[in-house]
C-alpha cells in the first residue's frame, strides 16, 4: 500500500469513528455525479464516495460496507439491480439503496426487492434526494 493511500484511510476511518457516514454513489454518467455531489456536499457529517465504473464500486464496497449507496438503474456493464442483487449474493445486503432512472416504469420492480431500498426518478430534485438521504441516514 503507498504512503498516499495509507494516511487517506488512516483519515477517512477517524472521521468515521467520529460520527461520518460513508456515502457511496454510483452512476454511468458523469454530469450526474457531479449534480449528486453538488446537492451532497451540504452535509458535514458523510464521506461521500462517487464511482462511475460499476466493479469499482463493488470493490469499494466490500472493502467497507457504506452507510448508504446511491446507484443508477441503467448502467452500460451491470444495471443497478444486478449490482444489489451481486451485493446480497455476497452477504452484503442490509445497506439500504436508493435507486435513481429516468424510466420510471424501474419504480415497480425496485418496490420489490426490499425494505431498505427507494426508488428516486431523474430529473433529480434536490431536496427529494436530501430528504430520503436524511432519512437513511437518521436511522444509520
Amino acid at each position: 500500500m503507498n504512503e498516499a493511500k495509507f494516511l487517506n484511510d488512516l483519515v477517512t476511518n477517524e472521521k468515521r469513528l467520529f460520527g461520518e457516514k460513508r456515502v457511496v454513489v454510483l452512476d454511468d454518467c458523469k454530469n450526474s455525479l457531479m449534480l449528486i455531489q453538488r446537492y451532497l456536499d451540504q452535509f458535514d457529517n458523510i464521506h461521500l464516495e462517487v464511482f462511475q465504473d460499476e466493479f469499482e464500486a463493488i470493490r469499494s464496497i466490500i472493502r467497507e460496507k457504506p452507510e448508504l449507496l446511491v446507484m443508477d438503474i441503467n448502467m452500460p456493464k451491470l444495471d443497478g439491480i444486478r449490482v444489489f442483487t451481486l451485493l446480497e449474493e455476497m452477504s452484503i445486503s442490509n445497506v439500504p439503496v436508493i435507486f435513481i432512472s429516468g424510466d420510471k416504469s424501474v419504480e415497480s420492480m425496485v418496490s420489490h426487492l426490499k425494505q431498505n431500498t427507494s426508488f428516486i426518478k431523474k430529473p433529480l430534485k434536490k431536496n427529494t434526494l436530501i430528504e430520503q438521504v436524511n432519512r437513511v441516514l437518521k436511522s444509520a
